[in-house]
């Protein structure tokens, strides 16, 4: 068999090819990168989005809360005056502001009854006898009913400030008096709303005016119809700060419950999230590339080993092999080279072989020639006589001219000259093969064909010509007065004819390469006598796939034995035969 060598590569290069692969992978990976920027940009918005959504919830519920709770007190102040109108609680009894286990019912700070001989209700609506107004925190030594009932008048002064919830109990159609409860709107919304808020966020009901966001006139007449305000970035009063607001009005006129986030605070996370997006975005770009430039590094690796390849080709050395394996194309590419190259090798040295072999054979009729014109010329100067040298030329020249026929059946091959397809009867065919043979050596073949008459689909010269070379070669290599068998013999769909010789035989591991152009078997090639260039058995195999057959040889110490199989015609089947050596039947 040829010897196999890898490819020597040269140093690797960076190309252009490599910075075009590079900048296709970039603009692969680009699209991927922009959309996860996009997404993280979009996921700040929607943090905020969600914060406002919780923002107006917790607004929504505050305000909820703190009007139920108004509206709660007032039922109650409403029981207590009327029990203080029918003498069954003294006003100045401390009770009037303890639950049943005797506790302070928080956030009330006072709960005062004011006489209505001293006091009356000054802008009530009619049918209203109840309310809420703001007043100052006017600390624990002012906090008396008087002061209580003159910050109704001074609401919105002052930094802090406390809620007075007043109700006026009237008994068929009389003015009795006003119950006024006292609260601490920052101890009212931890008892109602135990609500956590995180870091700075906060939330809480204040009279509209209070309100420490900046509003334009416009959100603020918005807020005055009833209408939410949710804003992304709200600034408060020192505008410091930006906030995610929610701004809610309530059932009480003049009052809104807000919930609010700073900005900062809520985009923390989120900015910290980006920053890890990133970072892993980093990562799987880099592990991206790094995949995607060694894959395409690979790809061009193997590609300059295509091309490398078919340069040594091309520049004569037909020992180069890629080496690519594997199921890509790129592979299937390398094999196909490295099939060719061995096609190209292979024909290579069989042109060389062939010149070897047909110089060698060629020089001794040559010689042979020479030496007898010589002698002819040596005799006729000395007047001896000649008449047995014409014969003897005559047979160098017939030598000369088997060989010569067997370079132009050589080239006649490698024209796929067609064949005849047409019924032959093979027994025929073996037997007129056989004529010219028994005629000289009768008592050494022993032949043994079927009575049957075996059609196969083919060509009877060239059958002919393949019998003819097998028992040549029979006779040429086998040892005197030993016997030649020849078989014919059919099986199911095949007829199988046998040539065996008990001669030098084959060696094991030539029983292949025999039926190769211009090879003779090793114990044959250098031995003198008759020999050839090694093309016999080559066009037997060719013109045997031509009839959709094949040919093997079998060998050991007892001699060797051709097998020659060719499919049976039958008048039923339709055979087409191609020069693969295949035949495609079809049922007719």
């Amino acid at each position: 068999m040829v010897a196999r060598y890898q490819l020597k590569l040269h140093p690797y290069r960076f190309t252009s090819s490599h910075v075009k692969l590079l900048l296709l992978v970039t603009l692969a990976l680009l699209p991927f990168v922009i959309n996860n920027l996009v997404n993280i940009y979009q996921s700040q918005e929607k943090r905020l989005q969600l914060e406002l959504n919780s923002s107006l919830e917790l607004a929504q519920t505050v305000g909820v809360t703190f009007a139920n709770y108004i509206a709660c007190l007032w039922d109650y102040e409403y029981i207590v005056g009327l029990a203080i109108v029918q003498g069954n609680l003294d006003a100045a009894d401390r009770s009037l502001i303890l639950d049943e286990d005797q506790h302070m019912l928080y956030p009330l700070r006072h709960l005062t009854w004011l006489d209505g001989e001293a006091v009356e209700v000054v802008g009530a609506e009619e049918e209203q006898h109840y309310g809420l107004v703001v007043g100052p925190d006017p600390g624990p030594a002012e906090a008396d009913a008087e002061a209580g009932a003159e910050a109704g008048a001074e609401a919105g002064a002052g930094a802090g400030f406390l809620l007075y919830v007043w109700q006026a109990l009237i008994v068929e159609d009389k003015f009795h008096g006003v119950v006024v409860a006292e609260i601490d709107p920052d101890a009212l919304e931890a008892a109602l709303l135990p609500i956590h808020r995180t870091g700075a966020g906060s939330f809480g009901i204040v009279p509209i005016e209070r309100l420490h966001f900046q509003l334009d006139p416009a959100e603020r007449q918005a807020i005055s119809d009833g209408e939410t305000v949710l804003k992304h970035r709200l600034y408060t009063s020192d505008a410091d700060t930006a906030w995610v607001a929610a701004i809610v009005p309530v059932s009480l006129p003049g009052w809104v419950a807000y919930a609010s986030s700073p900005v900062n605070q809520v985009l923390r996370e989120v900015r910290f999230d980006m920053l890890r997006q990133v970072l892993i975005l980093i990562l799987l770009i880099m592990l991206a590339y790094t995949v995607s430039s060694t894959y395409a590094f690979s790809i061009l690796s193997r590609s300059s080993r295509l091309r490398q390849a078919a340069v040594a080709i091309a520049h004569g050395d037909f020992s180069t092999r890629t080496g690519l394996r594997g199921d890509d194309d790129l592979a299937a590419a390398g094999e196909t080279i490295d099939y060719m190259a061995e096609r190209i090798e292979n024909m290579e040295m069989d042109r060389i072989r062939f010149l070897q072999v047909a110089a060698h054979e060629l020089r001794n009729p040559m010689a042979a020639l020479k030496a007898l014109c010589a002698l002819m010329k040596r005799r006729i100067d000395k007047g001896l006589s000649i008449i047995d040298l014409p014969d003897r030329i005559d047979n160098e020249i017939n030598r000369l001219s088997y060989l010569l026929d067997g370079v132009l059946n050589a080239f006649s091959m490698h024209q796929n000259t067609a064949i005849k397809r047409e019924p032959v009867n093979l027994v025929e065919v073996v037997q007129h093969a056989l004529e010219p043979y028994l005629q000289k050596n009768a008592d050494r073949f022993q032949v043994q064909l079927d009575n049957n008459v075996l059609h196969v689909l083919g060509d009877a010269a060239r059958l002919e010509e393949v019998v003819s070379s097998i028992i040549d070669n029979a006779l040429k290599y086998s040892y005197p007065d030993t016997p030649i068998r020849v078989i014919l013999r059919p099986t199911t769909n095949e007829a199988v004819l046998t040539v065996h010789d008990e001669g030098i035989g084959i060696p094991e591991g030539e029983l292949e390469r025999i039926f190769e152009g211009f090879y003779r078997a090793s114990n044959v090639a250098n031995q003198k006598g008759p020999g050839g260039i090694g093309l016999s058995l080559f066009r037997c195999r060719d013109i045997i796939n031509r009839h959709g057959g094949h040919i093997f040889a079998e060998s050991d110490y007892s001699g060797t034995s051709l097998h020659v199989i060719l499919p049976l015609y039958r008048p039923d089947w339709l055979f087409t035969c191609v020069p693969s050596g295949s035949v495609v039947r079809q049922k007719g």
